[in-house]
């Protein structure tokens, strides 16, 4: 009998490396103006505009969602993106939380401290307070030398809190080139933007799983291969922390194991034993803290079962908010179980049962 054996949500928190300096100089430079720079979009999440000559990164840090760097004039940029609950929750429990400084606040001092650690800070100038875009900000710059790089290095650094994660956009290039690039990597900064745009039926994808069945998931999702060892489907976009599996198993095997069991129930419809039993298994590893009431429906022509619960799992400090559909087909039963974080679960909600109503079984 197949179960979900292994959930993963990903967070992520990267500590920096600092990439190597040439010391060539381009008589070319010029400061930024806005018909200069191109817009980066990332994880249809955020925006950032970026200088024409720099172009895409891919070693400069290993967490970075966005990268962009010019080696010859020595101007790098990236941005690390965390989950903002899952970093309050992080440092309140390590008791580096300050509860009397904001969100954003508490970023920027862990953050430096973080840096400080690998960095040998020779120069900083006070921290300024802002807004970007709407999105309370805090800005740092220092100066500073890395064991193994024989020049200076300027940071200049902007930590964001958004709605639902913090950011942290650094950039950097060499002591003597300060001056000239200090304005560059403002506006860069300033241009951040978060992306708030509603899932609509043209952002979906339908992915056709063994000449078997469709869903459709959104274009945001991309395939994963560790969310669960006997999913058919596994999709995932670790960024906003939406998940998506599919496990599929003969319908006759399913019912003649829980009949030798016991734990069929005569007097329930094929689908309804199996949301039954799969909930019981799910209850034995997820601590399940709030449950709605099953509805039972139709998924084009095919009887299925709603359930939705929150719950905790050991090891992951953050409650999870779950969304199940099970569907009874010709000859098997299939469980589409979505999840993300309970703080954004009225977000993704209409999301994931767009996904499950898109079932389809492939007649061949």
């Amino acid at each position: 009998m197949k179960t979900i054996s292994k959930f993963i949500i990903l967070f992520f928190f990267g500590q920096l490396l600092t990439s190597c300096f040439t010391s060539e100089k381009n008589k070319n430079d010029t400061i930024v103006i806005e018909k200069d720079v191109v817009p980066i979009e990332i994880n249809n999440q955020y925006r950032l505009s970026v200088p024409k000559y720099m172009t895409k990164a891919y070693d400069l840090n290993d967490d970075a969602s966005l990268q962009y760097q010019n080696i010859y004039k020595e101007t790098y940029i990236v941005v690390i993106d965390e989950p903002k609950d899952n970093m309050v929750a992080t440092f309140k429990e390590s008791g580096e939380y300050n509860d009397a400084l904001s969100v954003i606040k508490n970023y920027k001092d862990i953050q430096l401290q973080i840096l400080s650690e690998s960095i040998d800070i020779t120069m900083t100038s006070n921290p300024k307070s802002a807004q970007i875009n709407g999105l309370d900000a805090e800005f740092a710059e220092f100066d500073g030398k890395v064991a193994g790089i024989e020049f200076g290095i300027s940071y200049f650094l902007t930590f964001i809190e958004g709605k639902e994660n913090v950011y942290m956009i650094m950039a950097w290039t060499l002591k003597n080139r300060k001056e000239k690039y200090k304005k560059t990597f403002e506006m860069a900064a300033q241009s951040f933007r978060l992306i708030d745009r509603p899932v609509i039926e043209k952002d979906v994808v339908p992915i056709e799983i063994n000449n078997q069945y469709k869903l459709s998931v959104p274009e945001y999702m991309t395939k994963a291969y560790d969310l669960n060892n006997e999913a058919s489907l596994q999709y995932q976009n670790i960024y906003k922390e939406t998940y998506i599996v599919v496990i599929d198993e003969p319908k006759d095997n399913m019912v003649a194991i829980y009949k030798e069991l016991g734990e069929y129930n005569d007097a329930l419809s094929v689908v309804k034993n199996y949301k039954d039993i799969q909930l019981q298994n799910l209850s034995e590893s997820i601590d399940i803290t709030m449950t709605s009431n099953p509805k039972s429906a139709q998924i084009n022509g095919l009887d299925a079962e709603f359930a939705e619960f929150d719950g905790k799992i050991a090891g992951i400090k953050f409650d999870i908010s779950y969304f199940l559909t099970f569907i009874e087909g010709k000859e098997n039963m299939y469980m589409i179980m979505a999840w993300t974080l309970k703080n954004r679960k009225e977000k993704y909600k209409k999301t994931f049962e767009k996904a499950s109503k898109s079932f389809r079984l492939i007649d061949n």
